[in-house]
C-alpha cells in the first residue's frame, strides 16, 4: 500500500531540500531509525503474483500513486531513489529476460536519474561484503554481465535504462583494475 511506505518515508526523512537542522527527541530518532531500517529491508515488488511475475498494471498504479503522495509530502527525491532500489530485486521476465520487462519500461520510460541511481546503488549494495579478488577476475566477470544486459537493454530500445547499466559494467571494471593496481603495489613491496 503506497500511503502505509510513505509514511515511513515521512518517519525516516526530512523534505526535500530542507535546510532545517532540528534535534530530534530520543523517541523521534528511534522512529527513524526504524523506519530506515523497514525501507531499507523492503524487496518486495508491487504486483508480484503467486507464480513470480508482475502484474504491470498494479505495479504501475503503486508507483504513480507513490510519486504522486511523495510530491504532496515533499519527498519525491527519496521515494524516486528507494523505488530504484526496490527494483532492482525484479525477476526474471516470462520470456526468460533479465529483468521484468514491466519493470525495465519504468525504469527506462520514467528516465529519472534519482530512480536509476537508486537501482544503481542496490546493485553494488546488494552484494555486500566482498573479498577482494587481487586478480580482478570476480569484478570484470561482474561487468561483462551488466555490459550483456546494456547490450540486450538497447537491443529493445530501453536506451535510458541501459545507460544506468553501462555505468554499472564500468564501476565493476573499475572496482576490478583497482584491485589488480593494489596487489600490483603489494607485490612491489
Amino acid at each position: 500500500d503506497p500511503s502505509f511506505y510513505i509514511e515511513f518515508i515521512k518517519m525516516g526523512y526530512r523534505e526535500d531540500n530542507s535546510k532545517e537542522k532540528s534535534e530530534l527527541s530520543e523517541k523521534e530518532l528511534n522512529l527513524a531509525r526504524n523506519a530506515w531500517n523497514i525501507l531499507r529491508n523492503f524487496r518486495t515488488i508491487p504486483g508480484l503474483n503467486e507464480k513470480g511475475y508482475i502484474d504491470e498494471q498494479e505495479l504501475n498504479s503503486w508507483v504513480s500513486t507513490l510519486l504522486n503522495l511523495a510530491k504532496e509530502c515533499n519527498r519525491l527525491s527519496i521515494v524516486q531513489n528507494y523505488i530504484g532500489q526496490i527494483l532492482f530485486h525484479a525477476p526474471k521476465d516470462k520470456d526468460g529476460f533479465w529483468i521484468d520487462k514491466n519493470v525495465a519500461k519504468i525504469l527506462d520510460n520514467f528516465h529519472n536519474k534519482k530512480m536509476l541511481s537508486g537501482f544503481r546503488t542496490e546493485c553494488i549494495n546488494s552484494r555486500g561484503d566482498v573479498y577482494v579478488d587481487t586478480s580482478g577476475e570476480s569484478d570484470n566477470s561482474i561487468g561483462m554481465l551488466w555490459e550483456k544486459r546494456t547490450y540486450e537493454l538497447r537491443n529493445i530500445n530501453m536506451f535510458n535504462f541501459a545507460e544506468i547499466t553501462e555505468e554499472i559494467a564500468e564501476s565493476y571494471y573499475n572496482m576490478a583494475r583497482e584491485h589488480q593496481e593494489f596487489a600490483n603495489l603489494q607485490n612491489m613491496e
